[in-house]
């Protein structure tokens, strides 16, 4: 449940950010269940990655990844 209420058939409360609308969970709208499961879907895809890099597959150590970044991590991986 979102704490900054709206009245029925308005635009859901927002801070004005430039040209954008900032919103927050909690605060301006409320959490949902489909938001949630695609925030850890992403979450630990994200963090896979890691253990698959420095791993036997392809054997990054993370001093190497983090030097560098991701795009050379990226040619490195697309080679394999």
């Amino acid at each position: 449940m979102s704490i900054i209420k709206r009245k029925t058939r308005e635009e859901q409360p927002f801070w004005p950010v430039v040209s954008y609308k900032l919103r927050l969970p909690f605060l301006h709208y409320k959490l949902e269940t489909p938001e949630l499961i695609q925030g850890m879907v992403l979450f630990t895809a994200g963090l896979s990655m890691i253990a698959i890099m420095t791993g036997v597959i392809i054997g990054i150590s993370y001093e190497m990844e983090a030097e560098m970044g991701v795009a050379g991590v990226m040619a490195i991986v697309l080679a394999v």
